[in-house]
């Protein structure tokens, strides 16, 4: 049941599967880069570009998916120096888009270990209290004093 709930809506295995795909892409691109060969590096372009559309046709806004047929356009029409810098910035987008889920996930559980653990602070005060136990008075100062 609980699994359930953490699984992602559907819509958004297919975004996440095509942005994996343009990250490696990218990758495949700058190791055919670093090797010097223009003929292989052009194909990898247009493999990135490919992949780029990717993303876009996984998207459900129109305006999205226009924007990432624009960059993979400018991409493939680009000169090598602007697309070296395009493809750094694509690159950045896809590794925050990756990443970003991971993070809401952390922050939710860390927000949700506070609530437990002030929780459990204050069943640990009541069981002190319904027990008969007693305040220290140094305890009972200094949250006067405060």
């Amino acid at each position: 049941m609980i699994k359930d709930t953490l699984d992602p809506p559907a819509y958004e295995e297919p975004t996440q599967q095509s942005l994996n795909g343009l990250q490696q892409q990218i990758e495949v691109y700058e190791v055919a880069q670093r090797r010097g060969d223009d003929r292989v590096t052009e194909e990898e372009v247009q493999k990135v570009a490919a992949a780029m559309r990717n993303v876009g046709d996984s998207q459900t806004d129109p305006k999205v998916k226009a924007e990432w047929y624009k960059k993979a356009d400018k991409l493939t029409r680009s000169d090598k120096s602007t697309r070296h810098r395009l493809l750094k910035d694509v690159k950045k987008l896809v590794l925050c888009l990756v990443t970003i889920p991971c993070s809401v996930v952390g922050i939710a559980l860390s927000f949700a270990g506070g609530i437990l653990r002030t929780v459990g602070s204050v069943l640990s005060g009541a069981g002190d209290v319904l027990r008969g136990r007693e305040l220290e008075s140094s305890k009972i100062t200094t949250m006067i004093s405060r």
